[in-house]
């Protein structure tokens, strides 16, 4: 949308995620080259369906919350205590 595309391309031929995608999911990643060669942007073909960028990260934000959990902040507390307790029994800090 804001036609940043040396970031984009960037992006599409250097990272690993996107080599992946290139092999399992050639037409996937012929889109987005498609996409990313044209001198204009396409917002239906960008989000198929007659959705828009708000709905999309709706979408994305909905299926990542089912993935991702909370934990108490004392969870965190906890396993630094530990981290500090192991390199100190290790020798890595002073006692």
């Amino acid at each position: 949308e804001m036609r940043e595309v040396d970031t984009a391309k960037a992006l599409l031929r250097s990272t690993p995620a996107m080599a992946v995608m290139k092999n399992d999911a050639p037409g996937r990643y012929t889109r987005l080259e498609h996409i990313l060669n044209r001198t204009y942007f396409d917002y239906s073909e960008a989000y198929p369906g007659g959705t828009n960028k708000q709905e999309m990260r709706k979408k994305i934000a909905k299926n990542l919350k089912e993935e991702v959990f909370t934990v108490p902040p004392s969870r965190l507390l906890a396993l630094i205590t530990q981290s500090l307790k192991w390199q100190q029994y290790i020798g890595h800090l002073p006692p």
